[in-house]
């Protein structure tokens, strides 16, 4: 059975450990600055939609990371769930002990990070995956089937996934992230480029701020024939967490969430949802898989993708600075 560790246990730690049990794998170790997590307490971490931390037995809990590394089986997976200012030292210190590695999206706080995260798992025998889930939820997995299918007939897809504003909350936390709006434009952003590629062009029609950086976000992502908009973050008054999508082709066609489902024009899509938790058992399916050379690629977990969305989310934070100025990427 390969064991599994967690750098940092952040919010999204319970849906790993939900999926880790699942499975049956087993939860090893934790490497953690709070005495209280590496004592087993998980209680105060929750993430969107997702399954709520709970007290449990830590066999191996550890202060340093490089520690963890250097201790755990080599088979073992460590899933980094660090704020994302950490995740290029926690990426390059598992790369340089040669343990796989599922890091947490957002990749990096920037792509020149991310990037020497790629270099130095070259020179690993490490493995690296990013956990883009979005594309794995059945929704949004048919959503990019049909979007490829469209190709060029697509001619506009809106994008939303909003979360509640809290302004109480955590400032060191809210910088470290980068602020609400980039974690999640890395979501909408990531698909995308998995079904656009990079766009030419990005319009940031609205930003909203806090502690300096960018909470929400409207803005418009281009492409030869398609027009993507994407509003993403925690706007003024939002109390909840919601997300939705709608697609326009050419002919006409029409797919888009609605709260009876999935619709293609008039038509419900009979599609088996999956659950927060069972969509991070796919993931940890999908990079087991390509650990243990059962498949050549990582499809969405790949990090040249992420890295590609790194440097989207860079160009539309510094678009923020000129709203309504369309800029050429």
């Amino acid at each position: 059975m390969r064991p599994y560790y967690i750098a940092g246990p952040g919010n999204i730690a319970p849906a790993h450990i939900d999926a880790l049990q699942l499975r049956g794998r087993e939860l090893t170790g934790v490497s953690s600055r709070t005495d209280k997590v590496r004592g087993g307490d998980m209680s105060h971490l929750k993430c969107n939609m997702g399954p709520v931390g709970k007290q449990m037995i830590i066999r191996h809990p550890y202060y340093h990371l490089s520690r963890m590394c250097r201790d755990m089986n080599r088979d073992g997976i460590v899933i980094c769930t660090l704020p994302t200012n950490l995740h290029h030292s926690a990426g390059v210190t598992a790369a340089s002990h040669n343990r796989h590695c599922l890091m947490e999206k957002p990749f990096c706080s920037s792509s020149e990070a991310a990037a020497d995260v790629i270099a130095a798992y070259e020179n690993s025998s490490g493995k690296l995956a990013v956990n883009h889930i979005l594309p794995l939820f059945s929704e949004y997995e048919y959503l990019c089937t049909q979007l490829k299918k469209w190709g060029r007939q697509t001619t506009k897809v809106n994008l939303v996934r909003l979360t509640a504003r809290s302004e109480t909350e955590n400032a060191n936390w809210v910088k470290a992230v980068g602020g609400n709006a980039p974690d999640l434009l890395a979501h909408d952003g990531h698909l995308s480029i998995m079904c656009f590629g990079m766009p030419t062009r990005v319009t940031v029609h609205k930003a909203e701020f806090m502690y300096g950086v960018p909470v929400y976000m409207q803005l418009t992502l281009g492409y030869p024939t398609t027009e993507v908009n994407i509003s993403c973050g925690s706007p003024k008054d939002s109390t909840q967490f919601s997300a939705s999508y709608f697609a326009a082709r050419s002919n006409g066609d029409v797919l888009q969430t609605t709260p009876n489902g999935v619709v293609m024009n008039d038509d419900t899509i009979d599609l088996k949802l999956r659950s927060v938790v069972e969509v991070f058992v796919k993931a940890h399916e999908i990079f087991e898989e390509f650990i243990d050379g059962k498949r050549a690629d990582l499809g969405p977990l790949c990090p040249k993708l992420a890295l590609q969305t790194v440097q989207l989310i860079e160009h539309c934070v510094a678009a923020c600075s000129s709203p309504g100025k369309t800029i050429d990427l």
